[in-house]
């Protein structure tokens, strides 16, 4: 602002200095303008003989000088003269005083153009560093707002993990949804991973289905049907979100469910895209886990050492079209592991009776 004021002035100043020095030059026009008037009409009247004797040189009256008829058609002709040379000095003056105000126009022109231009960068100055000011002013106010949203978010997530680690199982749901609703709410892959992450961790915990039989066990019971609901809940959650109809998709994110005891578990029509899934040495012992019409796209899938027995496994209608899904090593005893309507490549590893329609893997 300070440079732009700079700028006005010495246009202004250069202008008002220009301006005075024209001035001047138009007051020695008008004062010779004067002078060459009165010079002609002092000429044209009682002037002239005076002319005629001292710059012409020439005898008026007496013996031998100008008299008579003589004299004033000699005077006439001074006369003639400084009305001649009057009107062509006055001539002179008069084209110059015009080209003089012209010059002057000229200037003053340029000067207001130059004061124009002046106004226009001090304009285009200052709403340069207002546009910058505005720019750092909402850089600061986004980050300070990418900042709180971030405090947020980090302390949904601590008292998210702390209400898993409760002993009430009601307050242990509540932290199983709340972090559910942060993966949905985040920003980033990675924060959403990590949200994930904690809730295979939950169920890789350990669970001790064989609470006891009799009156004096009746509450060890009750613990483990509530602890139950809560995993179920969170298998639960894991299905939906793999699914076509899913609001927010966790499909690409890798599951870890290494060493899980599933009793129970609904992944039916859930679609494996991406990422790398781990059932590896997982136990399905108890209970029914649906993989019905799953499909095994993309990425990497294993149940290697998985033990099945005591439960049903439901793989009807699933596809395998993974890039890998591995079966090696996996333990199939007394339950019911069912592949009718399986379709794809075989997994490694997987017996040709269970599943013989599939083709051969590679």
């Amino acid at each position: 602002m300070v440079m732009g004021k700079a700028g006005r002035g010495g246009a202004l100043g250069e202008a008002e200095g220009r301006t005075g020095r024209w001035r001047a030059g138009q007051a020695v026009l008008m004062i010779g303008g004067i002078a060459v008037a009165a010079m002609v009409l002092w000429v044209l009247g009682p002037g002239a003989k005076w002319w005629l004797v001292h710059v012409d040189g020439v005898k008026v009256g007496g013996q031998g000088g100008l008299g008579g008829k003589d004299l004033a058609e000699a005077l006439d002709r001074v006369r003639g003269r400084a009305m001649a040379v009057g009107t062509g000095l006055l001539a002179v003056v008069a084209i110059y005083y015009t080209a003089s105000n012209a010059a002057s126009a000229r200037r003053s022109a340029q000067a207001a153009i130059d004061s124009v231009e002046a106004a226009r960068r001090t304009a285009e100055t200052t709403e340069a560093a207002q546009r910058r000011t505005f720019e750092l002013t909402e850089q600061g106010q986004h980050r300070s707002h990418e900042l709180t949203e971030l405090g947020q978010r980090t302390d949904r997530f601590t008292a998210a993990v702390e209400q898993l680690g409760s002993s009430s199982p009601a307050i242990r749901l509540g932290g199983v949804y709340a972090l559910a609703g942060l993966a949905d709410d985040s920003p980033t892959p990675e924060f959403r991973q990590t949200c994930i992450d904690v809730l295979c961790a939950f169920l890789r915990l350990p669970y001790d289905r064989h609470p006891g039989v009799g009156r004096e066990h009746e509450q060890a019971r009750k613990e483990f049907r509530a602890a139950r609901e809560v995993r179920h809940t969170v298998l639960r959650i894991i299905g939906d979100h793999l699914r076509d109809d899913a609001a927010v998709s966790w499909r690409g994110h890798n599951l870890d469910f290494t060493d899980v005891v599933f009793d129970g578990g609904d992944f039916r029509q859930a679609v494996f895209d991406g990422g790398n899934v781990s059932f590896r040495e997982a136990s399905f012992l108890y209970g029914t886990t649906l993989f019905t019409h799953a499909r095994f796209v993309n990425g990497s899938v294993t149940f290697e050492g998985a033990r099945f027995g005591g439960g049903r496994v439901d793989f009807q209608g699933v596809r395998f079209d993974s890039d890998v899904v591995s079966f090696e090593g996996a333990e199939f005893g007394d339950g019911v592991v069912d592949f009718a309507g399986a379709a794809g490549r075989r997994p490694e590893g997987l017996p040709d009776e269970l599943a013989p329609q599939l083709l051969p893997a590679g």
